[in-house]
């Protein structure tokens, strides 16, 4: 299978999937990441703002920046780069870019790589072995390239396929939160 028909299969599976149940979906999903310890102990969370039919992370970067922890959120640039972004409020966010994604000002405070405990990242969908199915920009897998953080993929259960194509520079996450289960490697390399 090649990436693009499993981006068109992952298309097929979430259009059988009503708002409602994705609501569902989410708030399942929202409840097993609260409990993972990798985001109770994170001090700076690099998290992206959903679109569409992902899984909503709004409620989320609320929870967390009420707790007084440091978020971050994406600003995709040329070339494929992304910048993590410090936030106060959701309210700082607005559509810019070639995507017309929520993200924050240009003057905003960038965090390095380095200084993120945790990623949670979204993905079109995910391998049983924690492999990443994008969009097909590259803008995860260069940021990640050069982050050592803890990164959790959300997807619905639905869209975890048993094996999905990759590239030498694909990277895969250290764990997916569905609203089944948490796939999670045993050890970090």
């Amino acid at each position: 299978m090649t990436k693009a028909e499993a981006r068109r299969q992952a298309a097929e599976r979430i259009s059988e999937i009503g708002a409602a149940e994705r609501f569902i979906q989410d708030e399942s999903i929202f409840c097993r990441l609260m409990g993972m310890r990798e985001l109770i102990e994170a001090k700076t969370v690099f998290c992206y703002v959903s679109t569409g039919e992902e899984i909503d992370t709004r409620r989320l970067i609320e929870f967390l920046l009420g707790r007084g922890k440091s978020v971050c959120v994406p600003r995709c640039g040329d070339a494929g780069h992304m910048d993590a972004c410090r936030i106060q409020s959701l309210d700082e966010l607005s559509p810019k870019g070639k995507f017309m994604l929520d993200e924050p000002e240009d003057s905003c405070d960038m965090v390095e790589p380095e200084n993120i405990d945790l990623v949670i990242l979204p993905g079109v969908a995910f391998g049983e072995n924690l492999s990443r199915l994008g969009r097909g920009g590259g803008y995860y897998d260069r940021f990640l390239a050069n982050c050592k953080a803890f990164c959790v993929g959300l997807c619905r259960e639905a869209l975890i396929f048993d094996s999905l194509p990759e590239r030498p520079h694909d990277v895969r996450v250290d764990a997916v939160v569905t609203e089944c289960r948490t796939l999670q490697q045993q050890e970090r390399n």
